[in-house]
């Protein structure tokens, strides 16, 4: 990562880190990798990444991947998947020791001037790693299934 970004993602990243957070994959988002590689030069790109890429409906590409630190949030987020009629979903259990750079959304947010037309409740777990979550912090696989 040149030097520029990572003085730019310090700035930014969260301190207080859960021991687990949690990845959903399902069919269409299987992906442990983000869209893009990180090439911050001024605060302001680190920024509008975020922003892009909590605008649900945005084509552009992030540095980022998504992950719950709440699994009951999580699960929930599942089900609903599954309710609109994705398959194959996953809930994977994630060490979060072994994740490169983590961004908690709701400080982004609340204290960086990230905006958002997201609830709060969508994203006050949210947190986002750079790059990619790799295979070797995965430490749990849930197969998920609609309870009948």
């Amino acid at each position: 990562m040149p030097s520029t970004t990572a003085k730019i993602v310090a700035q930014y990243e969260c301190d207080q880190i859960p021991s687990k957070l949690y990845r959903v994959r399902y069919s269409g988002n299987q992906s442990l990798k983000s869209r893009c590689r990180p090439a911050f030069t001024v605060s302001n790109d680190f920024k509008t990444a975020v922003e892009q890429h909590l605008t649900w409906c945005s084509c552009e590409p992030t540095p980022f991947v998504s992950l719950f630190g709440d699994q009951n949030h999580a699960m929930n987020w599942a089900h609903h998947l599954l309710e609109h009629g994705y398959h194959d979903v996953v809930l994977l259990e994630i060490d979060s020791s072994r994740l490169g750079p983590l961004f908690r959304v709701r400080d982004l947010v609340t204290n960086h001037k990230v905006q958002t037309t997201l609830p709060e409740y969508m994203y006050q777990d949210e947190y986002l790693v750079l790059r990619k979550i790799p295979r070797r912090s995965i430490i749990n696989k849930i197969s998920v299934e609609l309870e009948k």
